[in-house]
């Protein structure tokens, strides 16, 4: 096994430069989820109707998303959010979206708008009046998968001073969308620049051999002048 270790490397090294390959991609999980809905008074005062019940939206799994859309597109029923830290040096690509129940309706469509704040209480169907504030002039649309198991959302221009904050928002009345718990492939980020940059590699002995020997510079040989011309020859030299 370690003379194939050996071939492999050979192959690998067998150029004189070699480019760097594409980041690699990774995932992140996020830092807080939460999701509110205007169902849900609370209970501001003394005597009053009770907050909503968890039970009432039974289909909402622990940790996950309830989008729903209300009289316009600006009134939700409900809508979730989500933070991520972004780790230094890296790029957001995309979030990906899970849905725990099957779209009712196959046209749904979400969109997901910049948070105002960087962070948030994380919580579940709580009242949209502590929900974040978020800014639509700064959206994406979400793209719904082939299979129709999961939106995803090029949120690289969301992400602000190294937080990326989103709220996921329904794009019609009818539109409504159980999210599944964001996991660790939630967020996918990339490291290090999209460029590929040459770097020195040394050649493997295959090359060597056939490169040829390499060029030394040499100095030019010192040119004779002969005697000068007023010298006179000795006998016998």
């Amino acid at each position: 096994m370690a003379g194939s270790g050996r071939i492999g490397a050979v192959a690998v090294m067998t150029g004189c430069c070699l480019f760097a390959t594409a980041p690699a991609s990774l995932a992140d999980s996020p830092t807080v989820v939460g999701w509110w809905t205007s169902l849900n008074v609370g209970n501001p005062l003394p005597v009053g109707p009770p907050a909503i019940s968890l039970a009432s939206e039974p289909d909402v799994p622990p940790g996950g998303l309830l989008v729903q859309g209300g009289a316009s597109a600006s009134q939700p029923i409900a809508f979730g959010a989500i933070s991520y830290f972004v780790p230094d040096g890296a790029s957001v690509t995309r979030l990906d979206l899970t849905l725990a129940v099957p779209l009712s309706i196959p046209t749904t469509a979400v969109h997901a708008c910049a948070l105002q704040i960087a962070t948030f209480p994380a919580d579940a169907g709580g009242p949209t009046s502590q929900a974040p504030p978020y800014d639509c002039s700064r959206s994406v649309e979400g793209a719904l998968s082939a299979d129709s198991t999961r939106f995803s959302f090029a949120v690289g221009p969301l992400v602000k001073d190294g937080v990326l904050s989103v709220a996921i928002l329904p794009d019609g009345i009818s539109d409504r969308v159980v999210f599944a718990k964001p996991g660790d492939a939630s967020v996918v980020t990339t490291h290090g620049g999209a460029a590929a940059t040459p770097t020195t590699a040394r050649p493997s002995p295959s090359a060597r051999a056939t490169a040829g020997p390499a060029t030394v510079p040499t100095e030019p040989a010192p040119v004779n002048p002969g005697p000068p011309e007023d010298a006179v020859a000795l006998p016998g030299l």
